[in-house]
């Protein structure tokens, strides 16, 4: 069996990195990349994926022999990646076994995929998980060291907050299962005192996603307020707050909506590799329908603006800002099949900046709300260039682009 680079090393010339849809299948697709393993329940289960090269979009594939869809609670789902590693829930249907059938807790397993190298390995994370867990903020990250046996080590990472009552303040208690080990540890991590980590920010932070930021560090993102990093491999962590570049977008301040109630992800994402943070925002120049809500929304007309920050640093740099009127190539009307199309007239959403490419930001796109098939657009924002184009499924987007794909690099 292939390692996983070798199974997409046919898809481009550029380093292994792919956009992935975290949603995951429930189907039998054996190939160079699967691994298999053992469900906390002792059955046997199945990890697949079909790899292509960006903008198109791979898939993840998770079969257990002998048991039927309904035998699940719902559709695995990817939490993190980093590396060669990939997180990944499976939740199971419960049933009058488990310790407590009414609990989400209880009726799921967490694996880690390894891609490589050598062959593709699965491993079943042990309990007990936090209690309560929510598997949003839940991250994998590599353990580094010396020497060759260290290569294929990681440490899955469960940051808790706990609210605070009263004038205290909120914290947090990381949850670390390390490989090395075999074993779970757990240690309160503390509020930076930095000028940085301000305390009203602190306190509307609330974490969506978890990443890898490098070097033991995880990033707790809130689109909206900043990243929180936490060095979560040493015994006393600590959390400092590293504020966005741009202050909250003037246009959906107006109302009385609070943008608390706001997905940022339409607007924003993050990216960290090889020390560097890297930040995008899409301004919109039309909104169809200011349905923001949980990831909803539809808009027309955008620029982007790109900023870079070194992690050891304080100061935000400049990237590139591209208008799309601004754009070239012809790419669009060509692969979409209508003559006539112009920008003006395409819904966007949701960028993702690029891992192995630092001037490019993947952008979403229909033609209509309704469509079940929405296209990946691949910008250059150095060049104000449309490089590439690739068709994807809409169907788990609603009617909105509520984007699922994440970059990943093998």
């Amino acid at each position: 069996m292939s390692n996983v680079p070798a199974a997409i090393s046919g898809c481009g010339h550029r380093r292994p990195c792919v956009l992935i849809d975290t949603q995951s299948d429930l189907d039998h697709r054996p190939n160079a990349t699967t691994a298999e393993a053992v469900t906390s329940e002792g059955r046997a289960i199945e990890v697949s994926f079909e790899l292509a090269d960006p903008p198109r979009v791979p898939r993840c594939f998770v079969h257990c022999p002998g048991l039927r869809k309904n035998s699940f609670g719902s559709d695995p789902r990817i939490l993190s990646s980093t590396d060669s590693f990939v997180l990944i829930v499976v939740p199971f249907a419960c049933n009058a076994q488990r310790r407590d059938p009414s609990s989400y807790y209880d009726s799921s397993d967490l694996f880690v995929y390894r891609a490589g190298p050598g062959s593709p390995s699965l491993h079943l994370i042990p309990r007990p998980y936090p209690r309560h867990v929510d598997f949003n903020m839940v991250a994998v990250i590599p353990l580094r060291r010396h020497g060759a046996s260290y290569h294929w080590h990681y440490a899955v990472v469960i940051p808790v907050r706990h609210y605070a009552d009263g004038a205290s303040s909120d914290r947090y208690v990381v949850h670390t299962y390390r490989s090395d080990s075999l074993a779970w540890r757990t240690n309160t991590a503390r509020i930076s005192k930095d000028a940085e980590t301000d305390h009203d920010k602190l306190m509307r932070h609330e974490c969506t996603r978890v990443m890898s930021a490098g070097g033991g560090l995880v990033g707790l993102v809130d689109l909206w307020w900043g990243v929180l990093l936490c060095n979560v491999l040493d015994k006393d962590p600590v959390l400092r707050l590293i504020q966005w570049p741009v202050p909250l977008p003037r246009n959906l301040l107006s109302g009385s909506r609070d943008i608390d109630t706001i997905s940022a992800r339409p607007f924003r994402d993050v990216a960290f590799n090889n020390g560097v943070i890297r930040f995008v925002e899409l301004k919109f120049h039309h909104c169809c329908r200011c349905s923001c809500n949980n990831g909803g929304g539809f808009f027309r007309g955008w620029t982007a603006t790109t900023w870079s920050r070194r992690i050891c640093s304080k100061d935000w740099h400049n990237g590139f800002t591209v208008d799309m009127a601004n754009i070239s190539g012809l790419l669009l009307p060509k692969v979409l099949k209508e003559k006539t199309l112009t920008w003006n007239k395409v819904l966007s959403a949701s960028p993702t900046l690029s891992l192995s490419e630092d001037d490019v930001v993947y952008i979403m796109a229909k033609l209509n709300v309704q469509d079940e098939v929405a296209w990946v657009l691949a910008i250059n924002t150095r060049e104000g260039k449309l490089e590439r184009v690739a068709q994807c499924s809409a169907k788990r987007m609603g009617i909105g682009l509520d984007l699922t794909y994440v970059s990943w690099i093998v």
